[in-house]
């Protein structure tokens, strides 16, 4: 029982005990009154809880981050008796809660339209998370929690514009890869001898034929492709939700550019929810996968550069997107350029000239690899006008 019902049941009952003593049906009558009224006011407010039927509706369902999207919001309540206007803490997004006062018309519904930014990439519910019934004096409430209201926003990375990446020399390309090796199960042709093939190449009875050497072409060895890591360490600090948006639109954005040069590429993502993302998949779905990885706050990025250890030395060019920077994944990094793949390490960052990277990429740099910062500040806008 809420406080602001003790008093009016004291002054019932004060007037009641008074009535009592003097035998005055004045002081009666505005004692059963202050009784009636506070009856009135529990049950207009159970009433309308048990007869509220709400309905949310999002359109669209899946945007961009940064895009609009629109909740519409009906509630109908089946009650004749009069309520204060309903209070409605709703989701609007990832991490994103407003409240809102229904005025009710005359009808006894309301049908609201929320416009809204999807201001971060991720997977949440949207719809009403709770709803407060209060009688119009305010002496009762009943907070409902129509869980069946809530629905599945999924807001995809934006990606950006990024220079792709460069293969190690003699894997530039279409060319012959020299980590590569040509399938001698499946030859395709013939040629002249040339100084420097293998004599196991050489095909004898041809060549007896011709009086000259000729030697077995095969078939074109199988591209080395390119290895996107992610990362996936929670972020910390009032930014997170940015710094995990940046993780998500940088590994989305290098996805599309090796898919628009037409390397194969592999993206593959550790969590609760596991799966590799591939050139093979359509980019929509590759997109909504990447949408919906979630932080991982006990992922290391030397633990995912040794657990992925077999695809990076298959690859031709490797792409780390990372906002944590730690001496002995630099050190990983660096002895994985001199093995032979390219590294490209992507920082995630509000603050590039962080003094405690300054080495560990200096580093990196005179292994060969290459750095590039993404500023959080500098990521498409979070919301379009």
């Amino acid at each position: 029982m809420r406080v602001h019902v003790l008093l009016p049941l004291f002054a019932a009952l004060v007037l009641l005990v008074t009535a009592l003593s003097v035998g005055s049906p004045i002081f009666l009558a505005g004692g059963v009154l202050i009784l009636l009224l506070v009856a009135f006011c529990w049950l207009s407010v159970r009433w309308s809880a048990a007869s509220l039927r709400l309905r949310c509706e999002t359109a669209p369902a899946r945007v961009q981050r940064g895009e609009r999207c629109l909740l519409r919001l009906t509630a109908v309540r089946r009650c004749p008796l009069p309520v204060a206007p309903m209070e409605a803490l709703v989701h609007l997004g990832p991490r994103s809660l407003e409240r809102l006062t229904l005025a009710e018309d005359s009808r006894g519904g309301q049908t609201v339209e929320i416009p809204f930014a999807a201001g971060h990439v991720g997977v949440s519910p949207v719809g009403v998370e709770t709803l407060k019934v209060t009688d119009v004096f305010g002496l009762f409430e009943k907070t409902l929690h129509p869980r069946e209201t809530l629905s599945e926003l999924l807001v995809l990375p934006r990606p950006f514009d990024l220079a792709p990446l460069v293969f190690a020399p003699l894997d530039q390309g279409m060319g012959t890869m020299a980590r590569a090796t040509e399938d001698l199960s499946s030859p395709s042709d013939v040629r002249a001898f040339q100084p420097g093939d293998a004599m196991k190449k050489v095909h004898w009875k041809l060549s007896a034929r011709r009086q000259e050497l000729m030697v077995r072409r095969f078939e074109e060895p199988i591209l080395p492709e390119s290895l996107i890591l992610m990362c996936a360490k929670t972020p910390e600090g009032p930014i997170a939700p940015l710094i995990w948006d940046g993780l998500v639109e940088t590994a989305a954005s290098l996805l599309v550019r090796e898919r628009e040069c037409g390397h194969t590429s592999t993206l593959p993502l550790h969590g609760r929810q596991p799966c590799v993302i591939h050139s093979g998949m359509a980019l929509q779905d590759g997109l909504e996968r990447l949408a919906r990885a979630e932080p991982d706050p006990g992922e290391k990025l030397e633990q995912l550069l040794a657990v992925e250890s077999r695809r990076i030395r298959a690859s031709g060019a490797l792409a780390v997107v990372t906002a944590d920077l730690t001496a002995s994944a630099a050190q990983q990094l660096a002895r994985l350029r001199h093995q032979g793949p390219t590294v490209r390490l992507c920082l995630v960052t509000e603050d590039p000239g962080r003094p405690d990277w300054q080495m560990l990429i200096y580093t990196l740099q005179n292994a060969g690899a290459e750095v590039d910062y993404v500023e959080v500040g500098s990521l498409p806008p979070e919301v379009e006008p």
